[in-house]
């Protein structure tokens, strides 16, 4: 039987809905908001990413947020 591999959400690149969710701590119309409203939006087909490098930028942006690529540095 194969194993999922489990990942970080610091170390992905795209954050699928439900992880972007759960990066924010905000809900799903939250989330959706942001992704067609920020610079951090991806489509690939009929999905919806956010790219987490252009997120914490935006994040550290709008509320001086540390991202996880700044805080292991």
């Amino acid at each position: 039987m194969k194993e999922a591999k489990m990942f970080n959400v610091c170390e992905k690149g795209l954050l699928s809905i439900p992880e972007m969710m759960e990066y924010l701590g905000v809900g799903y119309n939250t989330a959706l908001e942001l992704l067609h409203t920020g610079p951090f939006c991806v489509r690939i087909g009929r999905r919806v990413f956010a790219n987490r490098a252009k997120l914490d930028e935006w994040l550290s942006e709008k509320s001086g947020i540390y991202s996880c690529v700044e805080n292991a540095l």
